[in-house]
C-alpha cells in the first residue's frame, strides 16, 4: 500500500510542477492560480499520507487533513474565477476548519482513522460536487468538451470520496495500510482522475488563451482594414502641377485650365472659404477719412 502512495504522490508531484510551470506564462488567466494551488495540495496530502509512520504521526494527520481539506475549496474557488463568477469568499475557506476539528478530535480525544478518513471524504467531495453543478449549470452554447469532460471527473471524483467515505465506516478494524481492493481501487481511481482533472486545467486554459488570441486579431485585422479604408478615402496632390503666372489657374489632365480652388477642391476633401488678408484689405477697401 506504501508503494501506491508513494506512486501517487509521485505523479501528483509531477502534475504540480507541470502546472506552476504552466502557471509562469498563463497567470493571467482566471482560476488557473487556485486550480494549480489545489493540485499542488492535493500532491501534499498524498506526500503525508505515505510518510505515515515514518514521521511522528501528528506531524503526518495534520498535513494530510489540512491539505485535503483546503484542497476542494481551491478547486471551487477556481472553478467559479474560470466561469467569471464572483470569487470564493475568505468565510468559505475558513468553513474548512470544522471539519479539521472534528478530524482533530478524533485524533486527540478519541482517535478513530475510520471517523476522521470519512470526514476527510465528505468534507472534500461537497466543494467538488458544487464545482461540478457549477459546470453544468454555466455550460457553453457551443461543444465544449472540456468543460464538460471536466463538470464529469468532479463529479466522479465526489462520488468516489463519499463511498470511500462510506466504505471506511461499514470496516471494522480499518487502517490507512488495510490491504484491500476496495484501497487499490481507490487510490488508483484517484490517481486517473486527478490526472485527468489536471490536464484538462491545462488544456481548458490552453484553449481560452488560443481564444483569445483568435479575438484579439480579429479585432486587430478589423482596425486594421478600417485604418486602409480610412487611408483610402484620403487624396492628395503630387507631382509638378502647370500653373498660369498670372490668373494662377491650372491645367488638367485634359488641358483644360481650370481655376485652383475648383482644381484643389475636387481632387482632395479640401475646402475653401474666401477672405482677405491683412496686405490685401487696403488695396480693395482702402481707408476713408481725412
Amino acid at each position: 500500500m506504501r508503494v501506491l502512495l508513494v506512486f501517487a504522490a509521485a505523479v501528483s508531484g509531477a502534475l504540480s510542477l507541470i502546472m506552476a510551470a504552466f502557471l509562469r506564462s498563463h497567470r493571467g488567466h482566471a482560476g488557473f492560480a487556485q486550480w494549480t494551488a489545489g493540485t499542488a495540495l492535493v500532491s501534499a496530502s498524498l506526500v503525508f499520507s505515505a510518510l505515515r509512520g515514518l514521521v511522528p504521526a501528528l506531524i503526518s494527520i495534520l498535513g494530510v487533513n489540512v491539505s485535503f481539506l483546503a484542497m476542494a475549496p481551491f478547486f471551487l474557488d477556481g472553478t467559479r474565477r474560470f466561469l467569471g463568477l464572483r470569487p470564493l469568499r475568505r468565510r468559505w475557506y475558513a468553513l474548512a476548519l470544522v471539519p479539521f476539528g472534528a478530524c482533530l478530535y478524533f485524533f486527540v480525544a478519541h482517535d478513530d482513522i475510520a471517523a476522521r478518513t470519512a470526514i476527510l471524504m465528505a468534507a472534500a467531495a461537497v466543494p467538488l460536487a458544487a464545482a461540478a453543478g457549477l459546470l453544468v449549470r454555466h455550460r457553453p452554447t457551443e461543444p465544449a468538451l472540456l468543460h464538460d469532460g471536466l463538470a464529469a471527473q468532479f463529479a466522479l471524483t465526489a462520488v468516489l470520496l463519499l463511498s470511500r467515505a462510506v466504505w471506511v465506516l461499514g470496516r471494522a478494524g480499518f487502517t490507512l495500510w488495510t490491504e484491500s481492493p476496495m484501497q487499490y481501487a481507490f487510490f488508483t481511481a484517484t490517481a486517473v482522475l486527478h490526472l485527468g482533472i489536471t490536464v484538462t486545467f491545462v488544456l481548458l486554459t490552453a484553449d481560452r488563451a488560443v481564444a483569445g488570441l483568435s479575438r484579439a486579431r480579429a479585432e486587430l485585422v478589423a482596425r486594421v482594414d478600417q485604418l486602409q479604408l480610412a487611408l483610402g478615402e484620403v487624396r492628395t496632390l503630387e507631382g509638378l502641377l502647370p500653373i498660369c503666372a498670372a490668373c494662377k489657374r491650372i491645367r488638367d489632365e485634359n488641358g483644360d485650365w481650370i481655376q485652383m480652388e475648383v482644381f484643389v477642391r475636387d481632387r482632395t476633401r479640401a475646402d475653401f472659404s474666401h477672405g482677405l488678408c491683412p496686405s490685401c484689405l487696403p488695396k480693395y477697401f482702402p481707408p476713408s477719412g481725412p
